[in-house]
């Protein structure tokens, strides 16, 4: 049995072949191809350049099919090796001399190339459509309500998160200070409570207050009643760094799951946003498809 090494990316691939079998081992795991079943087999390099591909097609006594792909970086002399080898083997099942298109063709087998290229674009879509999601149902969100702290804390659906909530906020708060292009602003993060809350007891919503003056932020003490926008949606809320900064400095129990509410938040154009946003991501990733399609595949 002979053994061949070659690379694929940063893995290190394994293989063996004799009379009766082909072995790969890459990464975890384990291939074995029949000899005897090979019907037919390419090697060549993939339409990117990067990479050579050894397709092989299989069909046992029983009549079952199987296709099966081998890849490593380009000019490997074990895999070149190793398909050499598997020509003396199998000298009616080599397809080198046509081109990969034809050769893929005559195995009826996809161009999985082309496969992964197509559906990348798709992948990142769905990927960025997540990313976006928050975005896109707070600007579909038109509605409004009034509510109190208590009850807020309290729901588990939702019909609007556009709110006027009914609390007092506490002095202790969190400072972040972000500095670009010159500019220095200041986000604030202070627990927000109902009238019924005792010192000790857990916080159940952080408000979230966006650079405003000092003489304003200093009114807000003195308010009970907050428009805003309900930041909860998929991974929206107050990150874990935040929390620990009330537990760790102010010795504050924070609820198990605490809510972000966002003071004078406004979601009115947030749909025009993820309309652009999206509709310029799709065009770019159509125009990079296209031309890889046109540079590879024509």
């Amino acid at each position: 049995m002979d053994n061949y090494t070659f690379a694929y990316a940063v893995l290190e691939v394994q293989a063996s072949l004799d009379q009766r079998l082909l072995k790969v081992k890459q990464g975890l795991r384990n291939y074995e191809v029949s000899v005897l079943d090979i019907e037919k087999f390419y090697f060549g390099p993939m339409p990117t350049g990067q990479f050579d591909e050894l397709v092989i097609t299989t069909r046992t006594s029983s009549g079952k099919s199987k296709v099966h792909r081998f890849n490593c970086n380009s000019g490997e002399n074990g895999m070149v090796s190793l398909v050499e080898k598997l020509a003396e083997l199998k000298p009616s099942a080599d397809l080198r001399k046509f081109s990969r298109e034809e050769a893929l063709s005559q195995m009826s087998v996809a161009d999985s190339s082309k496969i992964a290229l197509l559906a990348l674009p798709v992948v990142v879509s769905f990927v960025f459509f997540l990313f976006l999601l928050p975005m896109f149902l707070h600007g579909i969100d038109k509605g409004s309500a009034t509510i109190k702290l208590g009850d807020l804390i309290t729901l588990t659906e939702f019909e609007t998160r556009n709110l006027t909530v009914h609390g007092s906020l506490l002095t202790q708060c969190l400072e972040e200070k972000t500095t670009k292009k010159g500019r220095t602003t200041t986000k604030f993060f202070c627990p927000l409570v109902d009238e019924s809350w005792q010192s000790g007891e857990p916080v159940p919503v952080l408000a979230q207050i966006d650079d405003i003056p000092d003489e304003e932020f200093n009114a807000l003490f003195e308010r009970t009643e907050f428009k805003g926008v309900l930041r909860n949606i998929l991974w929206e809320g107050p990150s874990s760094s935040t929390k620990d900064f009330f537990v760790k400095e102010y010795g504050a129990t924070m609820a198990p799951q605490v809510l972000e509410f966002e003071v004078n938040g406004d979601t009115s154009n947030d749909l025009f946003i993820f309309v652009g946003i999206f509709v310029f991501v799709e065009l770019l990733l159509g125009g990079i498809t296209f031309f890889m399609i046109r540079k590879n595949f024509s």
